[in-house]
């Protein structure tokens, strides 16, 4: 298994390392072959410590807090600076997930993450979900690459 950004999972694809990639940001080519398989939510979520002293947290006292920022797509960025504000002015910024996970459950802050992976480490006791108002929840699309020529073939 490969992982990384959509971009450089379609460049791979492209150039025939592998055959298949799940995105986030599906492209715009007839080469390729898009599928919808799911739809997530990115939720508000921090170590259980972190979240039980929060309890719930509301959009303008989040850029007071320990907030981790990581930049989910133009979706995202639109909808954060409807419900939050500009994210420029956020006190950690991250350009991986896997940096804002460790950050996470060191307990070094709080931040949006994908739904699968808080239920994975809640299960293990190790993130909660924190509450956030307004309420309004962001949802992402997940996608299955392939190229057109993968089908003919299959």
């Amino acid at each position: 298994m490969i992982t990384g950004h959509s971009k450089d999972i379609l460049e791979k694809i492209h150039y025939g390392l592998i055959d298949v990639g799940i995105v986030y940001n599906p492209p715009n080519s007839t080469l390729y072959n898009v599928e919808t398989i799911r739809e997530e939510s990115i939720l508000l979520a921090g170590a259980p410590q972190k979240a039980k002293e929060l309890g719930s947290v509301k959009s303008e006292s989040l850029k007071g807090s320990h907030f981790i920022h990581y930049n989910w797509g133009t979706d995202f960025t639109e909808w954060f600076e409807t419900e939050i504000g500009n994210h420029e002015s956020m006190r950690f910024r991250v350009d991986h997930t896997r940096v804002e996970l460790r950050l996470l459950l060191k307990g070094e802050g709080i931040g949006f993450m994908l739904e699968s992976i808080i239920e994975k480490y809640a299960g293990q006791g190790l993130i909660s979900r924190i509450s956030f108002n307004p309420g309004t929840i962001y949802r992402r699309e997940k996608y299955i690459w392939y190229a057109v020529e993968i089908k003919k073939k299959g």
